[in-house]
């Protein structure tokens, strides 16, 4: 996501939540909606414009600068108390 790849996964386990609504989702145990899935990215321009778009920005979400950001003030939050 971050390099602008549209992503196809699994709707299941932690993807969804990780993901949001950055992925397109389907049923890792039926390949023929994976195939559909995969297709619907390579074929259809707007869907993949849209998953680059919002991929990028998820991605954004869990940069290591955020990260160090984020950890640095649960850190603080907790020398406070």
């Amino acid at each position: 996501m971050a390099c602008g790849t549209p992503v196809v996964a699994s709707g299941r386990a932690a993807l969804p939540e990780v993901l949001g609504d950055a992925a397109l989702f389907v049923d890792p145990e039926d390949p023929q909606a994976i195939a559909a899935g995969i297709r619907n990215v390579l074929t259809d321009t707007d869907l993949s414009r849209e998953l680059r778009i919002r991929g990028k920005a998820r991605a954004e979400l869990f940069s290591e600068e955020r990260m160090a950001r984020d950890m640095k003030a649960v850190y603080a939050e907790a020398g406070a108390h």
